[in-house]
């Protein structure tokens, strides 16, 4: 076999292992930022549904609360507490 066509194969390899980390390291963390996001969102909903049934107004479940708490996590929580309940 030429010696050109093993190190350009090697070439190939290393560079194909390269991109793929370089793709799937981002994709892993907006993944979790998903999968956060959507815990957020389940959460969100079951103190609403607490939050009515004390005669409190509702947090709202849309995207920019979802990114939120998705983001930030209890804390982003906390923050969008303050503010409907600070503001209202």
């Amino acid at each position: 076999m030429d010696p050109r066509v093993v190190v350009a194969s090697l070439f190939a390899v290393v560079l194909v292992y390269v991109a793929a980390k370089a793709v799937g390291q981002p994709l892993a963390v907006l993944g979790r930022v998903l999968a956060q996001a959507v815990l957020g969102l389940v959460f969100l909903k079951a103190w609403d549904l607490a939050a009515t049934r004390f005669g409190w107004p509702p947090v709202g479940l849309n995207g920019l609360t979802a990114a939120v708490m998705g983001v930030l996590g209890f804390p982003g929580f906390i923050s969008l507490l303050a503010i409907r309940y600070g503001l209202s």
